[in-house]
């Protein structure tokens, strides 16, 4: 193996060393690791395309959720929608914005949210959805 596209999906970053002192190349997605090659999307800018696509189709009260242990995409793509938000002279309902202390499963929405206003009957077709994938 010559080299190896890594996609961190842990705090563990011990592989991508292995993988070093086994002089194989790595690339590492969706993370700045200092010393490593790191190939990284612009959340935030996602993040506030997207709710400004929302609110160009006229959506006004549009949901965001996002990943309560995440600290780095989950983080900047709400702030993106918050921006976007902003720019829209839009105020911002807490109650439409969610922190999911689990993973996604595709095809399944988050079991558990941070807040009490979320019910499952809850109206949420406009959201910006911001968590990351389990293995």
């Amino acid at each position: 193996m010559d080299g190896v596209i890594f996609l961190p999906v842990t705090q563990d970053l011990e592989p991508l060393h292995i993988l070093r002192r086994a002089g194989i190349a790595v690339v590492v997605l969706e993370r700045f690791v200092p010393g490593f090659s790191c190939i990284l999307a612009d959340e935030h800018c996602g993040g506030l395309l997207a709710t400004q696509h929302l609110l160009d189709l006229s959506h006004r009260r549009i949901g965001c959720i996002a990943h309560a242990g995440d600290s780095t995409s989950s983080v900047a793509r709400a702030e993106g929608y918050r921006a976007a938000l902003l720019q829209a002279k839009i105020l911002r309902e807490r109650t439409l914005i969610l922190e999911c202390d689990e993973g996604y499963v595709p095809g399944n929405l988050p079991r558990t949210v941070s807040t009490t206003s979320a019910t499952p009957d809850s109206r949420w077709l406009p959201i910006t959805i911001s968590w990351p994938l389990k293995p």
